[in-house]
């Protein structure tokens, strides 16, 4: 009996300590659109999304890239400036 609650109670902390690896991360992105041809701006924004995991992996997710798009019939590169932010909206 003594055995089976010394492996319960290890399983129980195990359990804990995995689980409390993931928490909530908030990546907050200031996007900027620029005309290929001219290199003018053409849109600002800021966007953000959650990502529940380890918070390796949630920087990982969340990081600089750059994406191709026609904005308003013009060829347009999209920078997406990316970070993860402790205390969004507190």
């Amino acid at each position: 009996m003594k055995n089976i609650l010394t492996i319960s109670g290890a399983l129980a902390l195990m359990m804990f300590a995995l689980t409390s690896c993931h928490k909530t991360y908030d990546c907050v992105c200031d996007l900027k659109t620029y005309a290929i041809d001219t290199q003018d701006t053409l849109k600002t924004e800021t966007t953000h999304h959650t990502i529940k995991g380890t918070k390796y992996d949630a920087e990982d997710a969340c990081k600089y890239y750059e994406t191709e798009e026609d904005y308003l019939q013009r060829p347009a590169i999209v920078y997406h400036y990316c970070g993860i932010v402790e205390d969004y909206g507190k």
